[in-house]
């Protein structure tokens, strides 16, 4: 997994806040956005033959059936990309993927675009990848029947969609997920396509922002049957980056800097565990895009993406496929993962995921703890408890930013914590400020600035918080660290990390 350099132990993936002051988040049902359908084609419908609601499972009803779409022109067999539709695992359908189907289909792929049984009591993971999996071995065995390239089957999807593709391309060969008809056809897939695809269940809950991720109707608690936090063993076989070998395909992930859904960091994990795996793994940042896009399957991604399957299935202009560079109007436009990060992930070693953002001012602070921290680990998550000490004033928990943070250069920070949300009780953030109006014995800029009180209801759950502070305070302090967390006496504290966001 992917963590920040100096809390190892965390599982805590960053995502993009917004917000001034403090909040907690509220509870909210996670769905997917539908992909950004791209810009009109100007090639003729009469150029792909759709063939709509093939039955990939006897007897298994419409969530269990695919579309294709075949071109009409060109050579075969073509190579299939498969795709697998978003909606929080519980909603969407095939024909939300219509629109990038037929892109890719232009584009010189033959397309399957796939059903699944939607997550709800009736259909508990893994419901959906056993479909899914029975689908590839449908257009397998079918193959010859509509011109497709048995041995170049790339997974590709969004959201939801991403994560049961990367779900197929981690358990090549894996029997577990074999199930129903045509079980003497091979299941794998040779490359995998992701866009804003989610790789840990677990991660994502105690993100900050991940609260979306906690409430009962969430598609992640229909998909595992209760929320990931409480049913840990599930979420990590569900996880992607949980099942992650040397014989996993080659991954291609699109995640874009603003979605804050689904963190950056999710992508960047993934990346991460294929390469040291030694995995062939591409990760491209997608420069202002949301959840949903803007860019997706417009024609500077398509580039992208046929490059990626040039280069690892040797399928393209060079190698007589149909697929060629086309100039994107739409603005379409991504930062490749720093390659001065590459030897440090082949070296196995560990860093911020928030590094992926070439150019981005945010971070993850540094931690030190009190002589009292203990690592603990709380419903599956890893952390540090700040234990009362008889005797002793406010239990407190430090964190460190990087000097880039203290030059007064920008006007404000945006400073996110996780705690564990154990009480009634309370607890106040400060920072170590340079702030003339706070001195110390009278004399010199002073020292600790209270940010905010916030209130720990005693939910028992991950929570977030956010603070804004005038970073010019943070120049010349005097103190060796940075921010604090302090607790009354009377109550243990645990902590799960802290990130730091210019705010322009």
């Amino acid at each position: 997994m992917i963590r920040s350099t100096l809390f190892l132990a965390f599982r805590i993936a960053l995502v993009y806040l917004a917000g001034l002051g403090s909040m907690s988040f509220p509870s909210m049902a996670v769905a997917d956005v539908a992909p950004v359908q791209p810009a009109a084609v100007s090639q003729p419908a009469s150029d792909v033959r759709v063939v709509k609601d093939l039955a990939y499972q006897p007897n298994g009803g419409a969530s269990q059936t695919l579309d294709l779409y075949l071109p009409t022109t060109g050579r075969g067999p073509l190579p299939l990309i498969i795709l697998i539709h978003g909606g929080g695992w519980s909603g969407g359908d095939k024909s939300s993927f219509g629109g990038p189907a037929m892109v890719c289909a232009k584009s010189g792929y033959a397309v399957a675009s796939v059903n699944y049984r939607l997550a709800g009591s009736q259909a508990r993971f893994p419901a959906q990848l056993v479909d899914c999996k029975a689908a590839v071995r449908w257009l397998r065995a079918h193959a010859t029947e509509y011109g497709l390239d048995a041995g170049r089957f790339i997974a590709a999807g969004h959201s939801a969609g991403s994560h049961l593709a990367a779900m197929l391309g981690v358990t090549n060969g894996d029997r577990r997920y074999e199930q129903g008809a045509l079980l003497d056809q091979s299941s794998d897939v040779q490359a995998v396509v992701w866009t804003a695809g989610i790789s840990d269940l677990i991660a994502i809950c105690v993100a900050p922002g991940g609260d979306v991720w906690l409430t009962p109707t969430a598609g992640s608690a229909l998909l595992l049957g209760d929320i990931p936090l409480a049913a840990t063993q599930l979420a990590t076989e569900a996880s992607p980056v949980s099942h992650v070998t040397s014989k996993s395909a080659p991954f291609a992930i699109f995640h874009g800097d603003q979605d804050t859904l689904v963190p950056i960091a999710q992508g960047v994990e993934m990346y991460a565990s294929l390469v040291r795996s030694g995995v062939y793994a591409e990760l491209h940042i997608v420069k202002g895009a949301g959840h949903s896009g803007p860019g997706y399957w417009s024609p500077g991604f398509m580039n992208e993406m046929n490059a990626f399957i040039g280069k690892t299935l040797n399928w393209g202009p060079s190698a007589g496929g149909a697929t060629q560079q086309v100039a994107d109007a739409q603005g379409y436009a991504t930062v490749d993962f720093p390659r001065a990060n590459y030897p440090k992930l082949e070296a196995g070693a560990t860093y911020s995921a928030s590094q992926a953002l070439a150019g981005s001012s945010m971070i993850a602070v540094p931690v030190t703890v009190e002589s009292n921290g203990v690592a603990v680990t709380v419903d599956g998550v890893a952390g540090y408890t700040l234990s009362k000490v008889q005797g002793l004033g406010p239990r407190y928990f430090y964190f460190d930013a990087t000097p880039d943070f203290k030059k007064g250069a920008s006007p404000h920070l945006a400073v996110t914590f996780a705690y564990l949300d154990r009480g009634p009780e309370t607890m106040s953030f400060v920072y170590d400020s340079s702030d003339p109006q706070v001195t110390v014995n009278s004399k010199a800029p002073g020292t600790w600035k209270s940010m905010g009180v916030v209130k720990i209801e005693g939910t028992g759950k991950w929570r977030q918080v956010q603070f804004e502070v005038n970073d010019a305070n943070l120049a010349g302090r005097l103190n060796g660290h940075d921010f604090r967390v302090q607790w009354n006496q009377d109550v243990d504290g645990t902590i799960g990390g802290c990130t730091v966001k210019v705010i322009k």
